[in-house]
């Protein structure tokens, strides 16, 4: 079960980038019909930001379902520590504030604290159809934008055996884990993250400009 819900947590790239991963590539060769309807700007504005949102919704209304319904199904008032408490002898608290990123946050509203990771996980899929259709925009085949953002966020983990503790534990698919030992996990490492995405598919946006120019 654990091996299952894993391959499906690293799978999350290939998994939201199908809505519309390449409608890029199948309306091209229409755009003097579109633009003619609608401002270039426009259009690619509601492509990002349909891309966003459809990657959003994707992975956080099934975790969110999810999470109101053992609300209703079991007893959520008993605010022990019950996060993996074998893993730490005696609930003890400091081996879990390693252990867990933003442990103390869960210790003071444990509800607020799952409904943060619902929406980091939909921001990481947002954003992972954002740079999907970018990719789309600069290549011609189809299959490349639903590989590549999977084969890109495999590239950090790699890299990551070269990298000393706690910069080897920064990589994208831990910063949606709650489980993330030693990674001393900061707001400033997700703001880091989000800077590097925007910077990745402006520049993918101005090569595709530059080359729908020159073509």
């Amino acid at each position: 079960k654990h091996s299952l819900l894993s391959a499906v947590f690293y799978l999350i790239p290939v998994i939201v980038v199908f809505p519309f991963a390449d409608t890029w590539l199948n309306e091209r060769k229409m755009t003097d019909i579109l633009f003619t309807r609608v401002k270039p700007k426009t259009y690619f504005l509601s492509k990002y930001i349909l891309c966003f949102v459809s990657g959003f919704l994707v992975l956080t209304l099934p975790l969110l379902i999810s999470f109101i319904a053992e609300i209703l199904a079991l007893d959520f008032h008993d605010n022990q520590i019950t996060i993996l408490p074998y893993l730490a002898g005696e609930n003890n608290i400091q081996s879990l504030n390693q252990m867990f990123s933003f442990f103390s946050f869960y210790q003071h509203s444990p509800y607020l604290y799952m409904l943060m990771y619902f929406v980091l996980i939909g921001i990481y899929g947002g954003l992972c159809a954002m740079t999907s259709f970018s990719i789309s925009l600069v290549c011609k085949q189809k299959v490349i934008p639903y590989i590549a953002m999977f084969l890109i966020m495999l590239l950090p983990m790699f890299i990551s055996v070269y990298i000393p503790v706690p910069y080897a534990n920064w990589y994208p698919q831990m910063l949606i884990s709650t489980y993330a030992p030693d990674a001393e996990l900061t707001p400033l490492v997700y703001i880091a993250w989000l800077v590097v995405a925007f910077i990745a598919n402006t520049v993918m946006f101005k090569l595709y400009q530059r080359r729908d120019i020159l073509e």
